[in-house]
């Protein structure tokens, strides 16, 4: 885990210490959240699982586009 992330309350409490997440942007194109995959080993996401999130990341950011605000 890089230092940055040390002590993060996921690693902490849950004992996730890898991710890989991206930010969820709303109409405006202001960051609402993020998407991650989490995981309690250190490992690399293939092109296919990062693809699938960043697939997913993109289906939330339709609908939020299509919300009323």
């Amino acid at each position: 885990m890089e230092a940055e992330w040390a002590d993060n309350e996921d690693e902490v409490e849950f004992g996730l210490s890898n991710s890989l997440g991206y930010p969820v942007r709303d109409a405006d194109g202001e960051v609402f959240g993020t998407v991650c995959a989490l995981d309690e080993s250190a490992r690399q996401y293939s092109a296919e699982e990062q693809a699938a999130l960043e697939a997913f990341r993109q289906k939330v950011e339709a609908l939020l586009a299509r919300s009323p605000r």
